[in-house]
């Protein structure tokens, strides 16, 4: 998101303070829920995940559980928009338009580029949010968040050399790796 709708470079050097701050403060509120979840659920088989909606709930509170509920289904649905609509500008950025996977661009007619751009992202938004349900319908519904989270840092941990050799070059990959050679 902050590489396609970033306009300036100031507006870098406000987000590399800013986002770990943004970061750090919803992770405030994550500890003592779930510190009150193991102590309210303490024995009971009760997935952790769901601990915000299960403590209002536990008290009766059907006002702050709707909050939670419609809180929640927010953020869910921000983030299949956002993810999807960055996806399929990278994608139509990086992959179609490089590669002439559109055919080719027309230097006169530029509106005519631009609607070929807009369908192709369209189509690439509507296919992501296709291919992730069916993701999840198959693979994720059997494992809890905090283990597909878990997986996704183990994969990006072991992708993190060959995307910092590719960046950088394997001699500087080098010298940070190994130091001492």
């Amino acid at each position: 998101m902050s590489i396609v709708e970033n306009n300036r470079e100031k507006h870098i050097r406000t987000a590399i303070w800013l986002f770990p701050l943004y970061l750090l403060l919803f992770n405030v509120f994550v500890y003592p829920i779930a510190w009150g979840g193991n102590i309210l659920f303490e024995g009971k088989n009760v997935n952790p995940d769901m601990f915000s909606l299960l403590i209002p709930q536990l008290f009766d509170n059907t006002f702050m559980t709707v909050l939670v509920f419609l809180g929640g289904f927010s953020v869910a649905i921000s983030m299949i928009v956002v993810s999807s609509i960055t996806l399929s500008t990278m994608l139509s950025n990086n992959l179609l338009i490089p590669y002439g996977i559109l055919g080719s661009l027309q230097k006169d007619n530029q509106e005519n580029n631009s609607e070929r751009i807009v369908k192709i992202r369209r189509i690439g938004i509507f296919l992501m949010i296709i291919l992730a349900f069916i993701y999840y319908r198959y693979f994720i519904m059997d494992f809890s968040l905090v283990s597909v989270g878990m997986i996704s840092f183990v994969i990006v941990a072991q992708l993190g050399p060959a995307f910092l050799e590719l960046s950088f070059g394997s001699e500087v990959l080098k010298k940070v790796l190994f130091p001492e050679l």
